[in-house]
């Protein structure tokens, strides 16, 4: 109310002022200059730096008045930013109560950015007084948009907790950041005892309102200092204080460009005042109110918009339990026949043994959820959301029991079974089931849109595969599948099994962070089997497969089956049975349209480390391997084949790869049988200590055979820098039936380059190895 009775004063007072003053002709001054202020305020928590260009627009020397512009720059140590443009006008009268003066009107656009990111646009109006003696200033500030929201971090974290059958979580709070309009009123009083040491020196006191709707208001006091050391430079200090803001002491100092620009009050007298700086505030003034506290909301499913049913079970309880965390149920049994579409059933750890938990668990309802103690529950899966629509400030709701996951088994069939969409398991052990530990199965012609996630979780001891992923028969479709964290161990096939068989599909398969090992087959194996079926993208991220009996990673096309896309990064194979990683596309119609493989370490294999096959009429469009490592590995390092009629590998990029110590050659890259392979770029790699040979390029007389070898300078552009060394039979054996390889600019152990028989070249092959490089690039 305040406010709005006040905010006119300044125009008041402008229409006012005529009638209590008369003009004063004066004789010809000097003419007032432009010029450019630079401000600094300090405080114990604020630091503010503002630019000022005061420009006089007209002026009448005679008369003693001036029309002005002013553009202010101001910024702080809080990431607050502001914009001030004004325009002024002022003239020099005689006034019958006050004597001969100075009135001033200004009037500003302002625009503000705040440390939260708020852009505040504000007009500010203001009155002023300057006489010999007393100054009298008034400014009101009208802002244009009156707030902006944001949320921040609760104090009290998410205290999520479970209360009944549902999650109830703290939530960020909400903060309505307002620009308030107010008034500020000063009067001033020169200091005449300093006249003999200063230019000018005046003390200012007075009060300021501003209003909120939802914030407080602002009421306080505030006192200021200004002395004018010289024209050029003045100094200050001020204070305020208001009950929200606290009190509020600075510094500063002011310092105008070009010296001499600004009038002298001890030379000119009141004149010198005319391009005096107007006093305003200098934000806009904003304060922060809490709309929401964000305390205890209750967790909703993202998929309907109600709150998120949650079912209980401790096999620790006595039976008779509704799954409530209360009085939760003791068996899985219980919570499969009461979980519904988008329950999430909530399994403690208990007493860390299968009792209640022996006869597996089957999801068959959309959007359930099975989440043990074993991992964290958290908010970032995207299935939840707060009821009052704001974001958790911890991502764990609960956390992990620290003594480990609930264990389920099964003695009939597979641990947990998947036969619905959109499923999320999470935090449980699978130990001992006599199918597979994870078993994820959709029903013949059924299309799931939305995919499966595992994440830690454990599957070990199983008869069969630790996770299993059967798409088999025409239509059976998964948009996606993810497995992030898990770890298979002691399996008795595979620690990882995706098959798509008989037109079966997935769109996307991602394993990222998993740890498979000590299984009786291979670590990780995808299977595409028969027209139709088909992995469109497979990525594979950081994953580790450690001794297991056979492969470490093994992706299979077969019987015209498609693998769209394979990219293996970061990942180890480290002492498995046979090859480290494996891809290969056999029989007619069977293709991997791009494989790459990136950051990969192949170590200790019991025969390749990577080994790349198209055989029997198999294609594979591009192989692309780049910053691996093979090493120590019983056969080849890097082995890529194109076997029989028909097979073909478009083109294989290898870029700065190792090979190290292998059994066989480091590169090994054969066309046989009337297999192809269309084209090979070979730059900065390194083969050395290697049984056999360092590069070995052979075309097998058939007549398809390798088209073109690039390992520097040649057609496909590469630059070389390869290098061969210590390789126990020769570095570099040719056979192209009768080809060239162009092999420039490599380093072949010795500045002489490829001496001493180092070079095998069979069926008038030829290799173009010149220039060489005599030192290791």
């Amino acid at each position: 109310m305040f406010f709005r009775l006040f905010a006119y004063a300044p125009i008041f007072l402008f229409l006012a002022f005529p009638a209590l003053a008369a003009e004063r002709p004066l004789p010809a001054r000097k003419p007032l200059e432009p010029r450019v202020e630079v401000n600094w305020r300090h405080s114990n928590d604020r630091s503010i730096l503002m630019s000022e260009f005061w420009v006089p627009i007209a002026q009448n020397e005679i008369d003693g008045s001036v029309i002005y512009g002013d553009l202010r720059l101001m910024g702080d140590n809080g990431q607050n930013r502001e914009f001030n443009v004004g325009v002024g006008y002022r003239k020099m009268v005689e006034n019958t109560l006050l004597g001969e003066g100075i009135i001033g009107a200004h009037a500003w656009y302002d625009r503000r950015l705040t440390k939260r990111g708020s852009k505040f646009n504000q007009i500010t109006a203001g009155m002023e007084w300057f006489g010999e003696i007393w100054d009298a200033k008034l400014n009101a500030y009208m802002p244009l948009n009156k707030d902006k929201t944001h949320s921040q971090a609760n104090g009290a974290g998410s205290g999520a907790r479970f209360a009944g059958n549902q999650i109830v979580v703290n939530t960020d709070q909400s903060v309505v950041e307002e620009a308030l309009p107010g008034l500020d009123l000063e009067l001033g009083w020169k200091v005449p005892f300093m006249e003999n040491f200063t230019d000018s020196t005046r003390i200012y006191v007075g009060g300021y309102h501003f209003e909120g709707d939802r914030a407080d208001d602002i009421t306080g006091w505030r006192t200021r200092i200004v002395s004018d050391i010289t024209s050029d430079v003045q100094l200050g200090a001020r204070f305020q204080r208001d009950a929200e803001r606290g009190s509020q002491a600075f510094v500063e100092a002011t310092v105008r460009f070009p010296f001499g620009s600004k009038q002298s009050f001890k030379e000119k007298g009141l004149r010198a005042r005319l391009d005096e700086s107007p006093e305003r505030d200098i934000d806009i003034v904003a304060a922060e109110a809490i709309t929401d506290q964000g305390t205890n909301q209750t967790l909703l499913n993202a998929t309907t918009g109600g709150v998120q049913n949650v079912i209980h079970v401790d096999n620790t309880v006595a039976g008779g339990g509704d799954g409530s965390i209360e009085n939760p149920f003791n068996t899985l049994a219980a919570a499969e026949g009461a979980a519904t579409t988008n329950d999430l059933i909530y399994v403690h750890r208990g007493d860390g043994t299968t009792t209640g938990q022996a006869n597996g668990i089957t999801l068959d309802d959309e959007g359930q959820m099975l989440i043990g103690s074993g991992a964290n529950l958290t908010y970032s899966s995207g299935r939840f959301r707060t009821s009052n629509g704001m974001d958790v400030s911890d991502n764990i709701l609960i956390p992990a029991d620290p003594l480990g996951a609930p264990v389920i088994t099964n003695g009939a069939g597979n641990g947990v079974s998947v036969t619905s969409d959109d499923i999320l398991i999470s935090g449980v052990t699978t130990d001992g089931a006599t199918t597979s530990g994870v078993y994820v199965h959709n029903t013949s012609g059924t299309t799931w849109t939305k995919g499966i996630t595992i994440q830690s979780v454990t599957s070990q001891n199983n008869t069969s595969d630790g996770f299993w992923v059967n798409l088999n028969g025409a239509g059976n479709a998964i948009s996606n599948v993810a497995f992030t964290d898990n770890t298979a161990n002691m399996n008795g096939r595979y620690g990882f099994y995706t098959l798509t068989n008989n037109g079966g599909s997935i769109s996307q398969a991602n394993f990222i962070n998993n740890t498979s090992r000590n299984n009786a087959l291979d670590g990780f194996f995808s299977n595409v089997i028969n027209a139709g079926s088909a992995i469109t993208n497979m990525n594979f991220t950081n994953n580790v497969a450690d001794n297991n009996v056979r492969h470490g990673f093994f992706e299979i096309a077969q019987n015209s089956g498609t693998i769209g896309q394979a990219t293996f990064t970061g990942n180890i194979s480290d002492t498995n049975g046979q090859h480290g990683f494996y891809a290969q596309a056999t029989g007619a119609g069977s293709a991997i349209t791009n494989i790459t493989f990136t950051d990969n370490i192949a170590d200790n294999s019991g025969s390749h480390g990577f080994w790349t096959f198209a055989q029997s009429g198999a294609s594979i469009g591009q192989a692309n391997l780049v910053d691996n490592i093979s090493q120590n590995n019983t056969s080849n390092g890097f082995y890529t084949l194109s076997t029989d009629a028909g097979s073909a590998i478009t083109s294989a990029n290898f870029i700065n790869n190792i090979a190290d110590t292998n059994g066989g050659s480091g590169f090994y890259t054969v066309a046989q049988t009337q297999g192809a392979i269309g084209e090979l770029l070979f730059e900065r790699n390194t083969s050395k200590d290697n049984s056999v040979y360092g590069f070995n390029f052979d075309s097998n007389n058939t007549a398809a055979g390798i088209t073109t070898a690039d390992m520097g300078g040649g057609a496909l552009g590469s630059t070389g820098n390869n290098q061969a060394f210590g390789n126990v039979n020769r570095e570099l054996f040719v056979d192209l039936d009768g080809g060239n390889l162009m092999a420039e600019n490599n380093w072949w152990g010795s500045a002489s380059g490829l001496t001493g028989g180092e070079l095998l070249l069979q069926d008038a092959s030829t290799a173009d190895t010149t220039p060489f490089l005599t030192s290791a690039p």
